[in-house]
């Protein structure tokens, strides 16, 4: 990921990068991520949920929903 490292806009979301392509995870995935999911000690990412941008009836809004 050298091209990351030598660009100014991405080089300050590497840690998300290497978290996502490591762990093979959607980009809502990513963004859905909370600290209760990841377990330290066991070098595991449980991913029960995903945050998702769509327009609902008051505009564009984030939601979260359970990861089929």
């Amino acid at each position: 990921m050298k091209w990351q490292q030598q660009s100014n806009v991405y080089k300050p979301h590497r840690p998300m990068m290497q978290v996502m392509f490591g762990a093979c995870l959607r980009v809502s995935e990513t963004i859905g991520l909370t600290w209760s999911g990841v377990d330290m000690k066991n070098r595991e990412i449980h991913v029960g949920g995903q945050l998702v941008y769509y327009e609902g009836d008051e505009g564009y809004c984030f939601h979260d929903s359970e990861t089929l």
